[in-house]
């Protein structure tokens, strides 16, 4: 179809803003050239003219001037525009945003010495929504994304280029068509280098362990694959143990944002949060409550929001994402299980001796695009590994253990290693979660008294277990203990998986019309000797 064509279409959809000035131009065909005289007869039969609005005239312009415009995936409209500086490229754009807009006026401003007000901006906005709506969907990503094979990640710098990574190398491009969305508050990334070494990343960071460096790195280079699940990377330590700096180094990797670092004001409107920040970088996390840790928890594994627009209609507003996610505090901000086991915890230690933030900031900086450019070549090898690497089928997170693994290998280590070293993290994982629970404890100490299987109802067992806080004077332990047996049996659920590994079974018996049967008992064979690594 025509611009022309077009344009007539958009004429009969369009109910134009009072007070809106006409332009009169000829029509068949139409041509934004011709004189823009007010129509005098807006009452008589229209004679051979079609009366435009000047918000459609810039609809014609737009499309004369290539915006392609479509739905993403939650059914905003956005546009495919071309931007001349500073230098051609394409960009993609809401419509309806202050940011759009600016490119319609310039636009406009193109084909007229006239500035058009701020209705006809809004009014052709409108018109090219519903275009949009004509012309289906397109999906479009959050910094990085996985397509045919290969990993794209958005520069969001200001000539609007991507890097691609494939099995073979990697390379800056211009992206042809809509891939991603931008928000405000990103920065870019640096433009990549050849030369550089990923190892030099730890000399600007505060870990020591060889495991917990490995472990780093795998998470590092799983940001950018939009195909693995990321576990949180929780860094946890006390004052002066530089765990805001490096949150800020590895966010500069792999998201850069002018809000580096969040606090107590994103973790209250989570869903929004994890919808514009690729890699969100929590501070001085103190607690999450419940309903807190199931979001992050809902954020690793992939999940949806819906929220109304406003309370006066029905109209929704979607929000969808799987983050990777970091995390720093003093203390682990929550042990529910669930919450654990979607971690990755790092353990920071005080700094010895302290520099000038300034001159380690410039040093980053210089740094920066060898660094970065290492580390693209380093997950390109493990893009070329992944397929032959063996599956690891002992971990809840299997897609990122394997992808642990390939790039334990494009490194010249084991599998065993990073297996190793990622047994070890969900090992200290059990431990945060065994020592702060107060039933985890008192059931240690239940087993240790022998008479074992314990058997009996979750009743029971509270009974019994709040007797042995009682006798060994655990101080205001009746608190800390369940409020009932619905939650003590909702609790033992929990913990059973923590438990085995420390040698205690609990399983449920047989069930009858009037009680259910928890058993109790010594597991058959001794825990794992790595635990002993962590007392």
């Amino acid at each position: 179809m025509s611009n022309n064509q077009e344009l007539n279409d958009i004429h009969h959809q369009v109910i134009n803003t009072e007070g809106i000035q006409q332009e009169q131009i000829s029509s068949p065909p139409l041509d934004l050239s011709v004189n823009t005289t007010r129509s005098e007869t807006p009452n008589e039969e229209l004679p051979t003219t079609l009366q435009v609005s000047k918000s459609e005239a810039i609809v014609a312009a737009a499309i004369e001037a290539g915006y392609e415009v479509f739905l993403d995936q939650y059914a905003d409209a956005f546009a495919w525009l071309p931007v001349a500086e500073p230098e051609p490229h394409h960009e993609c754009l809401k419509i309806g945003t202050s940011d759009f807009q600016f490119q319609l006026l310039k636009l406009r401003e193109r084909h007229s010495k006239e500035t058009p007000k701020p209705g006809t901006l809004k009014e052709a906005s409108k018109t090219l929504k519903l275009l949009a709506i004509r012309n289906g969907r397109k999906e479009l990503a959050n910094r990085v994304t996985y397509v045919d094979g290969k990993i794209l990640i958005d520069q969001a710098d200001q000539a609007g280029r991507a890097i691609e990574v494939d099995k073979t190398d990697w390379k800056v491009t211009s992206l042809q068509q809509p891939r991603f969305i931008r928000y405000k508050h990103q920065m870019s990334l640096p433009i990549p280098s050849q030369g550089g070494d990923w190892r030099v990343l730890f000399n600007l960071l505060n870990l020591e362990q060889e495991s917990e460096r490995l472990l780093v790195l795998v998470w590092l280079l799983s940001t950018f694959h939009a195909g693995i699940q990321s576990p949180m990377l929780l860094l946890a330590g006390p004052q002066g143990s530089a765990k805001t700096t490096i949150s800020r180094r590895l966010r500069g990797l792999t998201d850069p944002s002018v809000t580096a670092v969040l606090g107590d004001t994103e973790v209250q409107n989570l869903f929004q949060t994890f919808h514009s920040h690729a890699v969100p970088c929590f501070e001085n996390v103190a607690q999450f409550n419940r309903k807190t840790a199931d979001m992050f928890c809902r954020a690793v594994t992939g999940t949806g929001v819906e929220r109304r627009k406003l309370f006066t209609d029905s109209d929704q507003v979607l929000y969808q994402f799987r983050r990777s996610i970091i995390i720093n505090g003093i203390g682990i901000p929550s042990h529910r299980p669930d919450f654990l086991e979607r971690c990755i915890i790092v353990r920071c230690k005080r700094v010895e001796s302290f520099q000038l933030l300034k001159t380690l900031d410039q040093d980053f900086e210089e740094m920066r695009p060898q660094l970065f450019g290492s580390l693209l070549t380093l997950l390109s090898k493990t893009l070329s590994t992944l397929e032959s690497t063996p599956v690891a089928t002992e971990f809840r997170m299997a897609d990122f253990a394997h992808f642990g693994r390939a790039v334990a290998r494009a490194i010249g280590s084991r599998d065993e290693d990073f297996d190793l070293a990622y047994r070890m993290n969900i090992a200290e994982q059990t431990t945060n979660l065994l020592d702060n629970s107060l039933v985890a404890t008192l059931l240690a100490m239940l087993v240790a008294k022998g008479s074992l299987p314990w058997d009996g109802t979750a009743t029971k067992l509270l009974v019994d277990l709040t007797n042995l806080a009682k006798t060994t004077n655990f101080l205001g332990a009746k608190a800390k203990l369940p409020a009932n047996a619905r939650w003590l049996a909702s609790e033992l659920d929990e913990l059973a998986p923590s438990l085995l590994k420390r040698g205690i079974v609990i399983s449920r018996g047989n069930r009858t019309n009037e009680k259910r049967i928890w058993i109790v008992d010594k597991a058959p064979s001794p825990p794992p000797a790595y635990l002993d690594k962590l007392k």
